[in-house]
């Protein structure tokens, strides 16, 4: 029908891809082309990663010698809050992927063991946090076993020390590069007592029920 004919006109383009600049601890340094809708994230990905002693806490986006976005990407891995998707990346951009300065390692009754990176400002509460939390065995005690900085050592005599700590004690503790903490158990604990001979209902019982019915 030539009343109601829609004409339609489409153009190709080309994406201008980004050139970004990385820096530190990433896998292939350098100028490096991404796709032009890229993230940081992304961006690191197109870039081959971080390093194994890269920082995820602390990425800078730099751009004409100012820091325009520091990134934290645990908040995205365990929490899957992503609060780095609406910083644009411009082409000229800095990466910069610093080295981790606190890594700490974290065994025993928790949800995820391993290590894990420590900013300066936090505390053991917050490695407990990062490790899934505790399991349900987990008593209220831990081993804590400490490097000792170099600036901060009298000799290479005293560079490791070991603590028992309480649960109440986590929140006021810092860690060094290198701290490792081992969550203990609360172990087996008896709770019940066996009752034989001449009661009218032998067996298992818990040791704090009353037990008049089966003494009767």
């Amino acid at each position: 029908d030539k009343n109601n004919s829609t004409k339609l006109k489409i153009e190709l383009g080309m994406l201008k891809s980004v050139n970004v600049y990385f820096t530190g601890q990433i896998a292939n340094p350098g100028i490096v082309l991404i796709h032009p809708f890229s993230d940081i994230f992304s961006a690191i990905v197109q870039a081959g990663g971080v390093k194994r002693d890269g920082s995820l806490r602390k990425i800078e986006l730099i751009r004409n010698g100012q820091t325009i976005a520091l990134v934290d990407f645990y908040s995205f891995f365990l929490n899957g809050k992503n609060i780095f998707s609406d910083v644009r990346i411009l082409d000229g951009d800095i990466i910069h992927i610093p080295s981790i300065k606190i890594r700490s390692k974290i065994v025993g009754e928790v949800l995820k063991e391993g290590f894990f990176e420590v900013l300066e400002e936090e505390s053991l509460n917050d490695l407990v946090g990062y490790a899934g939390g505790f399991s349900e065995s987990a008593s209220s005690f831990a081993i804590l076993d400490k490097i000792i900085p170099i600036s901060k050592r009298s000799s290479d005599d005293n560079a490791r020390i070991s603590k028992n700590i309480r649960m109440n004690e986590f929140s006021s503790i810092n860690l060094n590069n290198g701290d490792s903490v081992k969550i203990l158990s609360i172990g087996e604990v008896e709770t019940k007592v066996e009752l034989f001979g001449r009661v009218k209902y032998p067996g298992y019982y818990a040791a704090t029920s009353s037990l008049k019915e089966v003494l009767d």
